[in-house]
Formats: C-alpha cells, sequence, structure tokens
C-alpha cells in the first residue's frame, strides 16, 4: 500500500554508484578489490546472513589477537586465511557512526527507521 509518498530510485540499481561503494569499502578495510570481494562474501553475507563466516575461496581464522582489520595469510601449504578480530571490527565500525550522527541517517536506501509512537487512527 503506497502512503502517495515518492519513492526515490534505489541508488544500488545504478552500477556506477555500486562500483564506488565497493571501491570505497575497498579503501576503508585497506584492501585490493579482489580481497574486499572475498571477505564481504565470507564475513558480510556470511555473519549477516548466515550466522557464521561462509565458507568460500579461503579459509578464515577468529583470534583476540588480530586486528579490527582483515588480514589475509597464506600458510605454507599454500591455504589462503582471512585473519581478523571480530569483536574489534564491529566497535571499530560502530565508532564511525558514533563519531558522525549523519551516517546513521545517510543511507538513502536503508535509513534510520523513525519511530512513531502514535499511529493514524485509520491504521488497524
Amino acid at each position: 500500500m503506497s502512503d502517495g509518498a515518492t519513492q526515490r530510485p534505489n541508488p544500488w540499481d545504478n552500477p556506477r554508484y555500486e562500483e564506488a561503494m565497493k571501491q570505497e569499502i575497498a579503501l576503508d578495510l585497506k584492501l585490493s578489490d579482489g580481497d574486499r570481494s572475498i571477505f564481504w562474501s565470507v564475513f558480510r553475507i556470511g555473519l549477516l546472513h548466515g550466522g557464521m563466516p561462509q565458507v568460500g575461496k579461503v579459509k578464515f581464522a577468529l583470534k583476540h589477537e588480530y586486528s579490527a582489520y582483515p588480514e589475509f595469510k597464506t600458510i605454507s601449504d599454500g591455504t589462503r586465511y582471512v585473519c581478523i578480530n571480530p569483536w574489534k571490527f564491529a566497535d571499530r565500525v560502530a565508532q564511525e557512526f558514533l563519531s558522525d550522527e549523519n551516517l546513521i541517517t545517510a543511507s538513502d536506501s536503508f535509513p534510520l527507521a523513525n519511530i512513531v509512537f502514535n499511529l493514524p487512527d485509520e491504521l488497524p
């Protein structure tokens, strides 16, 4: 049901926007685009959609000694790992939002929801 408001186009439908976001994510994570893609699959898609890192091109290692940034390491048998402390990572991301309150509402496609305490009477 529409409330009559004009809906803005989803920026993710624009391939240039998506590519720019991928580049920003790679810069923020201090990764190449290829490693950004792997990290995104293993952790973002895995943890947020599956509740655990996704099995894929690399294995993962979670340790409190690792940093808030993903680091790719290859062991002697050629196995590649992405190493990270997920708690430090989560704290770093939270601090980014806490340091600039505008980031919380900046998303056009997923803005912070408005909380309404008195709903219109017409709503069942």
